[in-house]
């Protein structure tokens, strides 16, 4: 019983000091969220979370992207899903998943920037995986976006003013929670998409 309070505090700690952490971000009428928690939930997996937003809310996708995709960066926010063909294919295949059928109503606020050394291959995986929202064969620098570095696939929410936030680094242990994610992602679009 202690041990279950003890992770309820420490987790409603972490969820309160990311909030204020937001907050001191420049604003931009737009309100980043916090994926909620239980007790079942993994402390580490929040304390991770917490950690990736810390380090890279705020980062601007690189000037050259957007101008050359100007569609991307609207009026609105919009979720990207970011992926390389040398990412583990199972992993990015259930993200896809979650998305087709989290967003399916949704799914012009979704773009995938994926990263092939083929076109071809790009498009393959979109016909394979019948998508509907825009795939974009698009190679980062990690010195301009250093989230690269991870090398695995991530989701975060792109402004229209450049700037990313409510980063995410799905976990194969935890399904669950990237579900959890993406539901409340769906929220905070269909909230500033009105």
């Amino acid at each position: 019983m202690k041990t279950k309070n003890i992770i309820l505090l420490l987790v409603v700690f972490f969820t309160g000091l990311l909030y204020l952490i937001n907050q001191k971000e420049e604003s931009n009428n737009y309100t980043p969220i916090t994926v909620q928690s239980n007790q079942a939930d993994s402390i580490d997996f929040y304390k991770q979370f917490f950690d990736l937003n810390n380090k890279f809310t705020g980062l601007e996708i690189p000037r050259e992207i957007t101008d050359k995709h100007r569609d991307i960066v609207k009026n609105k926010p919009v979720l990207i899903y970011r992926y390389s063909h040398l990412d583990c294919s199972l992993c990015i295949e259930k993200n896809v998943k979650f998305l087709k059928d989290i967003f399916k109503e949704q799914d012009s606020c979704i773009y995938i920037f994926s990263f092939y050394y083929s076109q071809k291959d790009m498009y393959a995986f979109k016909k394979m995986n019948k998508l509907s929202f825009p795939i974009l064969n698009i190679k980062f620098n990690k010195d301009e976006f250093p989230i690269e570095e991870y090398n695995t696939p991530y989701f975060f929410v792109l402004y229209p003013n450049r700037k990313i936030s409510n980063i995410y680094i799905p976990d194969e242990q935890f399904p669950f929670l990237t579900e959890k994610y993406l539901r409340n992602i769906k929220s905070l679009l269909s909230t500033n998409s009105q």
